[in-house]
């Protein structure tokens, strides 16, 4: 059980725990990046309470194992749904990324993050 803690302690710190943390210094346009930034840190304290405060009822009411199971399906999820939807920075600019956001959707993001373009990429051009 000690390994199974320190092993969630160790990827949540690596992984979902520090996403937060990482992008809003990349995602965020200047004007706004302290705003979002601290919208971010909002989000995640009231997160980290939650847990906090469901993970022990969550214990006396249906066991340890099906607690920790529940956090793994979430845990799951999350790195699925960053996985699809983050898109690629490295080696990118703060303008390159700031791009790619104001000219794709949500679902497009991670695509053209990947190509190197964004959808409107192919009309600036021609203009």
């Amino acid at each position: 059980m000690l390994i199974g803690f320190a092993g969630f302690i160790i990827f949540f710190a690596f992984g979902v725990g520090g996403t937060g943390w990482i992008i809003q210094g990349e995602y965020f346009p200047t004007q706004y990046r302290g705003l979002f930034a601290s919208l971010i840190a909002v989000v995640d304290w009231i997160s980290n309470f939650a847990i906090i405060e469901l993970f022990p009822v969550m214990d006396l009411k249906i066991g340890l194992g099906y607690t920790m199971a529940v956090f793994a399906v979430l845990s799951i999820m999350a790195v699925v749904i960053f996985f699809y939807i983050m898109p690629k920075t490295k080696g990118k600019s703060v303008e390159e990324i700031n791009d790619i956001f104001e000219n794709n959707t949500l679902a497009t993001v991670r695509n053209a993050s990947m190509a190197g373009y964004s959808d409107n990429s192919k009309t600036d051009k021609k203009q």
